[in-house]
Order: structure tokens, then C-alpha cells, then sequence
């Protein structure tokens, strides 16, 4: 992407992570040496021989990207690296701790969420999506079924955390949760350890489920400080937690939707999973006659091996060392203690090796032709197995550990021993394998092994003791003791207090410390290893390992139309449970795949092919092993197994990789036909690229995975499928048709139903469903992907905005037409203005609040020919649906959601100002002057900067908001931006002000000769002030205040503090709900208007004391009206509202952090601050304006006066920018001209059926004005 962005002249930089990524390294490392005591040591020295190259890459990537950590190989697996020490389950956003959230993350590894467990919502997304959201993309689904799961009693003896959620897993998967949150709620939960509950939430991909979480409690506390994090921020954590609702009672009940789902714990036997899929468990009483069955059923079943009868006896032995040995048809041959779904869980981990020694005192041994290995999710595993002294009984038995990193869970489980595998082919038999791992899909343990259950680590053990699947431990001993007398299972297995005793005692915090406390540099060969240097990777031509991907190549600013589907061939006709192992498998690569003879092409011999895992790296090896697992089962193949398909115009089978090229050199377009969870498994992103570069244009199934769905957009690839209860059988098509599918140029809408056209007389057409789910996967498509879609954001202004919901544009488009009505001074000046586009070419910015209104106006000045970047004013009045209307229109940049955070509220208003390929804006318009003051303010800190290096300190600064400006500042310098500003305002012609305070923040710099560019004062225009603030605060203050509060107003007494325009406004609104008013006034003019008004005027303290006023509202634009003194001594439950422009009308910051006060929000923009005595206030919007925080703002008609205003003040800016408004001329602060204040009414005017009275010119003569205006002086007050 980087090179994509030099070629197409943008600056590389911008492609790097804008949220924190840790990348841990756990899937290259392999089992090749295994039961010996070298096996650790020579399994990483191999890792580093193999994988240096990519290495270097790896590390190349953490010097060039900021904002990013390496966990380097050798160091444990992702998701137990995250459990044991990333996660911080809350967050800090500043170093002072002054804001906290929960922490949340995505991985591009299913099993992220393992997190879940620990009450940190996680889950994995695809690689393709996972870069697109470290580039600032946002994550969008559609919001999921909640599944509550109620777990009751307590896990018997017998039965583990793996029993548990093998359970599960099969419950949930045929109860159907794909795409859905499972809670797990309960008094069992109780019960369960942090690490059971983790092991559970790890397989939620196994069981269909998004997350599968446990909220925070006691035990999630207990481990966190278990796992050395410190107590003072564990006390942190349960603080937040407790204060914000979020932390878990599991006796308490809870109430979900959709259907519960219960299990009683005590019901939980021993069990395995297998042999093909991880849901598909097998209590271990039953495993014998299910394995035996299974050698009688097809192949295509997932419980099948297809051996004749008369094939099911056979027996080879093998010569292993000069002992004889017999392997049958459910003969073990390979036992792994791997993966973090089970070597995070010391239950479990120190169960198996008490269960290990019991076996050692007891004499049994693991015949030795059965590859063992033990591969722990992190260092502190084997740190408490040898505290506990149990790692050697675990050896004796060939658990030698044989490396940190997930190993023979992704299927890097290396050779079997050469005797036993030739058994095996010659015999063909089906042997197995057991691990505790979390996926068996075939072919990924191991090619050789048909059978592969999951298993928890005790119960790997007594399998890898008994050899054989077929084992009934209740009636069949593992062997005899030194005195010959039998042993069964229940003699070894040890009780669950023992375990729990040893757990106390040797799994310990400085453990965790200890392992962790210098993981990013403890890898000596990775601290040896040189990357290159640069911003942009040196790619080394003939690199079997490294090649620059075609992806973006071909990329242009621009994307091309998308091109519909005409005659496709289909390269696959697939079943059900199609897994992202069969589409792009992990492990061996063979010699006589495609993959395999590229590999030999290019000078690599068999033993240095590595994986295709390890692979991933070069893309001519990754085409050429999709769609290459050899258990792949393709219905073009009339029964064959294996990776294979027919070359339809012909009739010849071949490798799918060959026929996949055979018809992209024909410019043949390809589909894929499937069945059900197409895609299940890993989160493979191979499984998406893998078949885009094959020529695969889309794919029809019957339903998708989750996490492959969004992989296939993000690749361009359309996910299409059956409606319900249809699939390529029941339409009669085998494969062999020719599709066309008419894709309207990319222009599709979610969930649309689209025909699919084929060359069938028994079907000439389907319909399916367009599986893009969201607004934003549509656009991801209409791109061609969703890395071609960021790049182009790179590119086009028009296509960059961050709002809370796009999927809100329909809903805001349809508000802005209703508002567009009420507009008619902005439409009016659309029809006028218009066609000739006086404002083309001017960059403008807007810092107004992003409402309905405002996307009139921003439309308006769109139409008129501007480009436009958008922020809001204020962090509570922005309205999501107007705001994701404007930017999935592209009318302008939009960065505005509601709720902003103080550091959000200012990052928006930067991104607003900042301009691609531009100093700046040329033109802003303002509202209260924020824009305006962060210009002004970097110029002074530029300006300090370049004096005498002083950095703006935001850390000495004590008002929360200027602390947030200094910081974007202090960020802009330490980027190497540090003349930003001062170009910026250098540039800009002017800004058109929309407030009284900003007017008067713009008249005091003039005045003082700081000002830097000049200004229209829109406030002072009589369209604007007496309409915005009296007519539209007289609509909208009641609204506010019934909307927040339902309160009845007539009746009761309300102050009002100040008597401009606003207060105005607000008085006589008050007044007509039947209120009794009290006015506060400074200004004796004001004062005596009140009076004329037969209002009652006061002093707030006598309105508390004298008058027990009811409501109170700010309307004076100053600072301090409202003081905590204020608000202790009013009546209990007073309301008390901000309609004046900034928060600072009332101390919210004194009340917030007053000792005793209590702070309890009652809805959205509403709250109850209780003091100490108990009694307390109502507070609407936080201080803030609370006919916008609390209601829609003021009507459109109002605001249509107000910003036609802008409009004509921007042009006025603009066309005159090289005579009255030149960078020579001392910038001021101006009146828009009366003659534009009575066009704008004049504009409005026939919308209200008025009709004006027209001058003669003998009377206009007589009061010498013209006849047509104006028709006052300016100073004239209205």
C-alpha cells in the first residue's frame, strides 16, 4: 500500500496504524524435533532458518510503522500473551487517568476471542479488514442477536474446563449463533475459574459465535492480580466498573430477547471432539463405537473415513527401532498438549501433569513411534509445571516441550516418524490424532491423521498411554504396573482439590511478572536479526518468501466501474462446512502440488518448503495452494478427494490452481457454488485473497461464517446466497453451467435480491441475496475491495469523514428533505447562484453545529461550487443521521458524532482545518470561533517554538478544553508539522462568524492587532440575531426543557439570566407556557426592556431565595453565571439549562468534582447531581446548549435566515478576496452589508404569503433611501 501511495504521488506515511496493533509472532514455529530434551532449542533455531527473511520483514515493519509492538518469536501465543499480560480490561485515554473507557480490541486471528473471558469484548475479524481499521476504517456489522447462555451447578470431578466447552460448542452450534453474542450468565459461571471461562469464550468461532463473554467480577479482579498486574490499578478497574453498572453479579438474573439457552454444569461428562469437526463432540464412553462406525460411512460424511468392510482389519507392523509394532485403524500416532484454549488454563495444564506422574509411579509408559510434544501458550507454563515439579513426569512420558507458539494447532505439527507414515499409506489406514487444541478440520492436524479429536491436556495424556482411540477407559486398563495388575484411567486421574491445591501454591504473580517484564527484547535471535532500513520496503527480486503482492499494482485514484459477470465458469462445486482450511490450508506443502513444483522451479528443495502458513508471504505460492487441502471434497470430481476440479469446456481434471489459469489466460470470469458456513474456521485472509487472485468474482452459498463473508468483500469477491431452503442441488445445477449476474456497476444495496442468469434448460435463472450487510461494505465493494477503498480515501477528501453510524445516511436524507422546504433563503440562493458556481474552487470549513439545517447549508455552499471539510461546535448537538447523510453523499468531510469527548471535540475540529495537497482552508465558517482560536493558538506556539524551542505544555494548563488544544499542539510539532498553522492562517481569506461571542472574541484580537485574517460579523445581521436568537430560542428552549424533562412549565417560576436576543426569546417563550419569569440584567437598558415587558427583574440569588425559582437558564454568552454556591442553595430537583453559547455559563467542572456530589444520569443529556444533605439539582445537557443536547435546536425556517446569511457571507469573502479582503489590508471584523440582511428576509418572505408594500419614488425620495433599499440605517435596532 505504501509503494501503491508513492506511485500514485501521496506520501507513503500516511499508510500506518492509527490505533494501537501488537503483533505477536506464534505461527511459525514447528514441530520437527519433538521427545527429547533439545527439542525447544532445535525448533526455534530451525523457526529462525526458515522464516529469517520474513523476520526481517516483520521487524523492517516495526521500525518503519508507528504506534505498533512486536512480541517477537518464542514469546507464546497472541491470545494468551493478551490474557496473561496485554489486556487492560479498562483504559486510559490521557496519562493522568482523567478519562476512562473499557478496553476493547479486534484480532486477525479467530480466536481473539479468548478475551472475552475476561470481560475485554474482542473477537476477529479477517487480516484485509483488520488493516483497513489500523488505517482509521471504522468496524461496521449489523448489530447482533444477544444469546443469553445460563449456566447452572457446579463441574463434576471428573470433567473439565475442555468437557465444558466441547459442550458448548455443540450446543451452540446446533442451536445457530453465527453472527450473534453469547453472554454467559448464571450462578455457575461463579463457579468457574477466569482461565475455564477463557476457554470457553476462546471457541466461539468453533460454535458460530461472535464473542462469547463473562462480565467482570470478583474472579476476573483475582486474576488480573494473579497474573502480576498492579493492585492499584486492578483497584482502578473495579472502581470504574462498579461506578458505570458494568460489573458482574452472576446470581443475579438476567432477561435477553431471543430464546435462553441453559446447562447444568453437573451434566458435563468427559468428552472429545471429532473426528472432522470441533462441534461435533463424543462423550469418551462412546468414542469406540463412533470411531468403528465411522470406518463403515462415506468419506463425504462428516463423521465418515469410507474403509470397505473387508479393510477394516488390517493390520502393518513396523520395525521402530528394533521393536515390532502394530498400527491399526485407530491407532494413535501423534499426542499434542498445544494451543491456548487449553495451555492457558492451569487447571487443566497442571492436571495433566499429575496425571503424568501418577502414570510415571505407576510404570506406564507412551510407546515411543507416537509423536508427543507439549507447546505452551507462554513461559509461565512451564515456569509452575516445574514449580510443581510435574514437567518431568510429563517428559518421561515425551512431553518434552517443543516450543512456545501454536505449533500443532495450526497444523505446524511436523512429520511423523518415515516407518510409521509409510504404514499408514500402505495400509491405508485411519490413524488418529489427539490434541487439545481447537480445530480438527481435515487435513489441518496432519495429511496422515483422518481421525483428529480435540481433547483436554489430561485426557491427550491417557490417550497418548493407551495408543489408541478405541480405548473403553472404563473397561480397558492403560496397562499394568511394576507388580503386573491392571491400571485403569480413574487410578491416574487426579481429584480436583489436588489440582486446585497445587494451583494455589505454584501458579504466582511473579510468574507472570517475571516472564513478561522484558518479552519485547528477551529473543536473542530476533535482537540479532538486521532489518533493512526505510519508509518503503526494499523488495528482493527472486524471494521465495517476500514478493510484492499484485493487490495495488493496478491501483488507480480513481476505481473503475465494477463489471458485471458474464458466462462464468464455476471453478467449485462444495458441500456444507467448507472451512477456510480446505480453501487456503496452513500446513505442508507437497512436492507435486502446484505450490510444491513453483517452489522446486525457483532453486527451494522439499525439506526447506516450509508451510503454507509460513508462506503467506509470497503470493504466486498462495494462489497456487487455494483450494489445495487434500481432503478437499469438489463435486466436479464425481467422488474424487483432494484438490482438484474439472476444466468445464473440456471435461479434464486437474489441480484447481491449473484450471483457475487456464481460464484467467482465456479472460474467463469464475464463481464458487457452496453449501452451508461456507468459509467456518480460522480467519484465514488467504481464504479471500487466495481465490480473488484465482479469477473467483463471487460466491453462492447457502450461508457464510462470519468473519469469511467480510474477508470476501474486503477482496472484492460478492458474497451472494440462496434464499432459505434453496441451494445449487435443488435448482439442478452440478457445476457445469456458464453465470451471469448484472452488478449495475457496483451500485447494490444491502441485502438486495439480484438474478443469476445460467446456461441451465432446467434453470435458466435464481434468484440470491447481495450478502454486503452493511452501507459501508457496499462502498468497500463499489471500490473493488476495502484496501483499494482506503487508499482511494487517501486520496479524495470527498470520501473522508468519521461519524457514529453511516448507516444512518437514508434516515438523515430523508430529514434534510423535509428541511430543505422550510429552507426556502438557501434554496433560493441554490436557484440564483447556482448554475454559475461563484464559490468553485474555494476550501471551505465549517465549525457549526452538524444538524439537519447545517446539511442545507453545507449543501448549498456545495452547490455553489465549494469544497468542504465539517466539524460541530459543540460536543453534544450534532445529529448522527444529518451527519452520515452528508458524508455518504460526499458533500463534504464530515468528523462530527454526538458525545464527543473534549479530545475528540478538538481532533475534529484539526481534521477539519487540515486540507490535503493544501496549506489550508481558504474560508471558514464559524460558530463561537473554536476554529478560529486553534488557528490563532498555533501560530503562538509555532511562533514559541521557533523562538526558543518551549513546546506548548498541555500538562500546566488546568481548564480541561485549552488542555486539549495545547495537546493537538504539542502533537503537531512533534510530528515535524511546525509551521502548520502559521501557513495555514497565511491562507486564508477570511471567516464569517455566527456567534456573539465569537464576534467578540473576533473584535478583541482586531482591537489588539492579533487578529490574522479578516472577519464578517453574520451575528450582528438582524436576519440572524433577532431570528436565530429570539424567534428560534423561543421555539426551541420549551422543546428542550420537555423533551429532557417532562415537566409541566405553566405554574412554575423561571429565571432567566440575561436579556439579550436569547434571553428575549426565552423570557417570552417561558411567559407563554404560563410561567412566571424573573429576568437577570447587567445592562440597565435591557433591564428596563424587561420591565416594559411587565417581567420581573432580579438577581439569581434572589431567585433561589426570595422567589424558590424552578427552572434556571443561561442565556449570556459570559462565564460563571450559574456557581456551584448557586446551585447547592436551590430548591431540590431545580432544573437549571444552558441556552447561551459555550458551557463555561455554568461551573460544571466545580460541581463535578465537589467531594459528596453524586452524579446519577437519568436519560441521554439528563442528570441528577445530589449532594451530601441529599437533596439536589437537574441538569440538562451537561451545561452545554440544551435545545440542541436535549432536542433538535431551532426550526429550519430560523435557521434558514441565519445561515442564508453565511451563504452570502462567504461569497462576499470570496469574490472580493483580491480587493477588499487582500493579506495587505489590516484584517478587521465587518458587517455583512444591510443590502444583504434585507435580501435574506426579502428570500424568505413569499414563503410566509407576504406580500411588501412598494415605494414610489417621490416616497423614497422623501425619507432619501432607494427604492429598493436599504431601507435603514446600520445602526438602526430593530
Amino acid at each position: 500500500m505504501r509503494d501503491a501511495m508513492a506511485r500514485l504521488g501521496g506520501d507513503p506515511a500516511k499508510i500506518n496504524p492509527l490505533v494501537p496493533v501488537d503483533l505477536v509472532i506464534d505461527h511459525s514455529v514447528m514441530v520437527d524435533y519433538s521427545r527429547t530434551p533439545e527439542a525447544l532449542e532445535k525448533n526455534q533455531e530451525l523457526e529462525f532458518q526458515r522464516n529469517g527473511e520474513r523476520f526481517a520483514f516483520l521487524k523492517w515493519g516495526a521500525e518503519a510503522f508507528d504506534n505498533s509492538n512486536i512480541v517477537p518469536p518464542g514469546s507464546g501465543i497472541v491470545h494468551q500473551v493478551n490474557l496473561e499480560y496485554l489486556a487492560r480490561v479498562v483504559m486510559n485515554a490521557n496519562k493522568d487517568g482523567a478519562v476512562l473507557y473499557p478496553d476493547s480490541l479486534v484480532g486477525t486471528d479467530s480466536h481473539t476471542t479468548m478475551i472475552d473471558g475476561l470481560g475485554v469484548a474482542g473477537w476477529g475479524v479477517g487480516g484485509i479488514e483488520a488493516e483497513a481499521v489500523m488505517l482509521g476504517q471504522p468496524i461496521s456489522m449489523v448489530l447482533p442477536e444477544v444469546v443469553g447462555f445460563r449456566l447452572t451447578g457446579r463441574l463434576p470431578v471428573t470433567s473439565t474446563a475442555t468437557d465444558l466447552v466441547l459442550t458448548c460448542t455443540n450446543m451452540l452450534r446446533k442451536r445457530g449463533v453465527v453472527g450473534k453474542f453469547v453472554e454467559f450468565h448464571g450462578p455457575g459461571c461463579a463457579t468457574l475459574s477466569l482461565a475455564d471461562r477463557a476457554t470457553i469464550a476462546n471457541m466461539a468461532p468453533e460454535y458460530g459465535g461472535t464473542m462469547g463473554f463473562f462480565g467482570v467480577d470478583q474472579k476476573s479482579l483475582d486474576y488480573l492480580l494473579q497474573t502480576g498486574r498492579p493492585k492499584h490499578v486492578v483497584d482502578v478497574i473495579e472502581k470504574y466498573l462498579r461506578a458505570n453498572g458494568l460489573f458482574q453479579d452472576y446470581s443475579e438474573e438476567r432477561e435477553y430477547s431471543g430464546e435462553l439457552m441453559q446447562l447444568d454444569l453437573s451434566t458435563v461428562v468427559p468428552c472429545v471432539s471429532g473426528p472432522k469437526r470441533p462441534h461435533d463432540r463424543v462423550a469418551v464412553t462412546d468414542l469406540p463405537k463412533d470411531f468403528i462406525d465411522g470406518l463403515s460411512t462415506p468419506p463425504t460424511s462428516f463423521k465418515g473415513f469410507g474403509i470397505p468392510k473387508d479393510k477394516q482389519s488390517t493390520v502393518m507392523t513396523i520395525d521402530y527401532h528394533g521393536k515390532k509394532y502394530d498400527l491399526t485403524h485407530g491407532s494413535l500416532v501423534l499426542a499434542a498438549i498445544t494451543s491456548c484454549t487449553n495451555t492457558s488454563n492451569p487447571g487443566v495444564m497442571l492436571g495433566a501433569g499429575m496425571l503424568a506422574r501418577n502414570a510415571v509411579k505407576k510404570g506406564l509408559k507412551v510407546a515411543p513411534y507416537i509423536k508427543t510434544s507439549l507447546s505452551p501458550g507462554s513461559g509461565v507454563v512451564d515456569a509452575y509445571l516445574k514449580k510443581a515439579d510435574l514437567l518431568t513426569d510429563l517428559e518421561k512420558l515425551g512431553f518434552y516441550t517443543a516450543g512456545f507458539g501454536c505449533m500443532t494447532c495450526i497444523g505446524n505439527s511436523g512429520d511423523l516418524d518415515p516407518e510409521v507414515s509409510q504404514a499408514i499409506t500402505d495400509g491405508d489406514l485411519v490413524v488418529a490424532a489427539v490434541l487439545s487444541g481447537n480445530r480438527n478440520f481435515e487435513g489441518r492436524v496432519h495429511p496422515l491423521t483422518r481421525g483428529n479429536y480435540l481433547a483436554s491436556p489430561p485426557l491427550v495424556v491417557a490417550y497418548a498411554l493407551a495408543g489408541r482411540v478405541t480405548i473403553d477407559f472404563e473397561k480397558e486398563p492403560l496397562g499394568t504396573d511394576s507388580e503386573g495388575k491392571p491400571v485403569f484411567l480413574r487410578d491416574i486421574w487426579p481429584s480436583t482439590d489436588e489440582v486446585t491445591a497445587v494451583e494455589r501454591s505454584c501458579v504466582l504473580p511473579e510468574m507472570f511478572t517475571e516472564n513478561y517484564k522484558n518479552v519485547l527484547h528477551a529473543n536473542k535471535r530476533w535482537n540479532q536479526l538486521a532489518a533493512p532500513p526505510g519508509k518503503l520496503f526494499a523488495w528482493a527480486e527472486g524471494s521465495t518468501y517476500i514478493t510484492n503482492p499484485p493487490f495495488f499494482q493496478t491501483t488507480e485514484i480513481d476505481p473503475a466501474p465494477i463489471e458485471s459477470i458474464e458466462n462464468a465458469y464455476c471453478l467449485l462445486n462444495v458441500g456444507d462446512s467448507i472451512t477456510t482450511d480446505h480453501i487456503s490450508p496452513a500446513g505442508k506443502i507437497t512436492a507435486n502440488s502446484p505450490g510444491g513444483r513453483y517452489l522446486m522451479e525457483h532453486g527451494v528443495q522439499p525439506a526447506d518448503f516450509n508451510s503454507y502458513g509460513s508462506r503467506r508471504g509470497n503470493y504466486l505460492v498462495m494462489a497456487r495452494g487455494t483450494f489445495a487441502n487434500i481432503r478437499l471434497i469438489n463435486k466436479l470430481m464425481d467422488g474424487e478427494v483432494g484438490p482438484k476440479t474439472e476444466y468445464v469446456p473440456t471435461g479434464e481434471k486437474m489441480f484447481v490452481y491449473d484450471a483457475a489459469e487456464k481460464y484467467m489466460n482465456e479472460g474467463r470470469s469464475l464463481i464458487v457454488l457452496a453449501g452451508s458456513e461456507y468459509g467456518s474456521g480460522s480467519s484465514r485472509d488467504w481464504a479471500a485473497k487466495g481465490p480473488a487472485l484465482q479469477g473467483v468474482r463471487a460466491v453462492i452459498a447457502k450461508s457464510y461464517e462470519r468473519i469469511h463473508r467480510s474477508n470476501l468483500v474486503g477482496m472484492g469477491i460478492l458474497p451472494l446466497q440462496f434464499p432459505e431452503g434453496v441451494d445449487a442441488d435443488s435448482l439442478g445445477l452440478d457445476g457445469r453451467e456458464q453465470f451471469s449476474i448484472d452488478l449495475n456497476n457496483g451500485d447494490l444495496s444491502v441485502g438486495q435480491k439480484i438474478t443469476v442468469r445460467t446456461t441451465s434448460p432446467k434453470t435458466p435463472s435464481f434468484d440470491v441475496i447481495v450478502r454486503l450487510d452493511t452501507e459501508v461494505e457496499l462502498s468497500y465493494f463499489k471500490h473493488g475491495g476495502i484496501l483499494h477503498f482506503v487508499i482511494f480515501h487517501q486520496f479524495s477528501p470527498m470520501m473522508d469523514y468519521k461519524v457514529a453510524d453511516i448507516g444512518e445516511a437514508e434516515f438523515g436524507r430523508k430529514e434534510i428533505s423535509l428541511a430543505e422546504v422550510e429552507m426556502p433563503g438557501l434554496m433560493a440562493s441554490r436557484k440564483e447562484f447556482g448554475p454559475r458556481k461563484p464559490l468553485g474552487g474555494a476550501n471551505i470549513t465549517g465549525s457549526l453545529h452538524m444538524t439537519v439545517q447545517t446539511a442545507v447549508l453545507i449543501e448549498t455552499l456545495k452547490e455553489l461550487g465549494a469544497n468542504i471539510r465539517w466539524c460541530s461546535c459543540n460536543i453534544y448537538s450534532t445529529q448522527d443521521h444529518a451527519a452520515a447523510a452528508i458524508a455518504k453523499a460526499g458533500s463534504a468531510n464530515v468528523y462530527a458524532w454526538k458525545g464527543e469527548t473534549l479530545e475528540e471535540y478538538w481532533w475534529c475540529t484539526e481534521q477539519a482545518l487540515t486540507w490535503p495537497n493544501a496549506d489550508g482552508p481558504d474560508l471558514i465558517v464559524d460558530d463561537g470561533g473554536d476554529a478560529t482560536l486553534l488557528i490563532h493558538e498555533g501560530v503562538k506556539a509555532e511562533k514559541a517554538y521557533k523562538e526558543s524551542k518551549v513546546m506548548p505544555n498541555p500538562d500546566a494548563e488546568t481548564n480541561a478544553e485549552f488542555k486539549c488544544v495545547l495537546t493537538i499542539l504539542k502533537q503537531t510539532i512533534e510530528r515535524g508539522e511546525v509551521d502548520k498553522w502559521t501557513k495555514m492562517a497565511a491562507k486564508i481569506i477570511g471567516v464569517s462568524e455566527e456567534t456573539t461571542t465569537g464576534v467578540h472574541r473576533l473584535n478583541s484580537m482586531a482591537a489588539a492587532g492579533t487578529l490574522l485574517f479578516p472577519a464578517i460579523n453574520v451575528n450582528d445581521c438582524v436576519t440572524k440575531s433577532k431570528f436565530d436568537n429570539v424567534y428560534g430560542c423561543r421555539h426551541s428552549l420549551p422543546d428542550g426543557i420537555m423533551r429532557a424533562t417532562d415537566v409541566m412549565i405553566g405554574g412554575k417560576t423561571v429565571f432567566v439570566a440575561g436579556y439579550g436576543d436569547v434571553g428575549k426569546g426565552c423570557a417570552v417563550a417561558m411567559k407563554g407556557c404560563g410561567a412566571k419569569v424573573l429576568v437577570g440584567e447587567i445592562d440597565p437598558i435591557c433591564a428596563l426592556q424587561a420591565c416594559m415587558e411587565g417581567l420581573t427583574v432580579t438577581t439569581l440569588e434572589d431567585a433561589i431565595s426570595k422567589y424558590n425559582a424552578d427552572i434556571f437558564i443561561t442565556a449570556t454568552g459570559n462565564k460563571d453565571i450559574v456557581t456551584l454556591e448557586h446551585m447547592k442553595a436551590m430548591k431540590n430537583n431545580a432544573i437549571v439549562g444552558n441556552i447561551g453559547h459555550f458551557d463555561n455559563e455554568i461551573q460544571m467542572e466545580r460541581l463535578e468534582a465537589c467531594p459528596g456530589v453524586k452524579c446519577m444520569n437519568i436519560k441521554p443529556q439528563v442528570d441528577r447531581f445530589e449532594f451530601p444533605d441529599g437533596h439536589g439539582i437537574i441538569m440538562l445537557a451537561s451545561g452545554r446548549l440544551l435545545n440542541l443536547g436535549c432536542a433538535t435546536g431551532h426550526p429550519s425556517f430560523v435557521m434558514s435566515c441565519s445561515f442564508t446569511n453565511q451563504t452570502l457571507a462567504q461569497l462576499e469573502l470570496w469574490e472580493n478576496r483580491d480587493t477588499k479582503y487582500t493579506k495587505d489590508k489590516r484584517p478587521g471584523v465587518t458587517l455583512l452589508p444591510k443590502v444583504l440582511d434585507e435580501k435574506v428576509a426579502r428570500l424568505h418572505l413569499p414563503s410566509l404569503n407576504a406580500k411588501l408594500t412598494q415605494l414610489t419614488p417621490e416616497q423614497a425620495s422623501y425619507i432619501s433611501v432607494n427604492v429598493e433599499g436599504p431601507f435603514k440605517e446600520a445602526h438602526y435596532r430593530y
